[in-house]
C-alpha cells in the first residue's frame, strides 16, 4: 500500500476516534445536566418584613451573590472580564423573582436546577 494511502487512512481513523469521543463527551456532559435530584415543592410563603429581608440580603452578601449577579440582583455580563470563556452573564434575579414563581427561583437558588428541569451551570456556586 503507497504511503500516502496510508496517512490518509490513519488521519481518517484518527479523526474518526476524535469524532466518537467528542460524541461521547456530549453524551456524558447531557446526562449529568439532566440528572438532577427530585425535591419537594416549595410551598413556603415568604415573608416580607424587615428583619427578613435584612436576613436575605445579608444571606446573598456572605454567600457571594452579589459579586456575580450586580450590587442590586441586576445581573452581570461577565464578557469583557473573562475574554476567553466567550459569552458568560449572570442573570438579573430580581427580575427573575418578579417573572417566576417562588418555587422556580428556590430550585434554581437552592438546587441548581433551571425552569426546564435541567442543571445550572454553575448554580449554586
Amino acid at each position: 500500500m503507497p504511503a500516502a494511502r496510508l496517512a490518509t487512512l490513519l488521519i481518517a481513523g484518527v479523526a474518526a476516534l476524535a469524532g466518537l469521543a467528542a460524541g461521547g463527551v456530549h453524551l456524558v456532559s447531557e446526562g449529568r445536566l439532566r440528572d438532577v435530584p427530585t425535591v419537594a415543592p416549595f410551598a413556603t410563603p415568604i415573608p416580607a418584613d424587615s428583619a427578613s429581608v435584612a436576613r436575605g440580603e445579608h444571606l446573598a452578601r456572605t454567600r457571594g451573590c452579589f459579586s456575580c449577579h450586580g450590587d442590586q440582583l441586576q445581573g452581570r455580563d461577565f464578557s469583557e472580564d473573562w475574554p476567553d470563556a466567550g459569552t458568560t452573564v449572570a442573570p438579573n434575579l430580581a427580575s427573575l423573582a418578579r417573572a417566576e414563581d417562588a418555587a422556580t427561583v428556590e430550585r434554581a437558588l437552592r438546587h441548581g436546577i433551571g425552569r426546564d428541569g435541567r442543571a445550572l451551570w454553575s448554580m449554586p456556586a
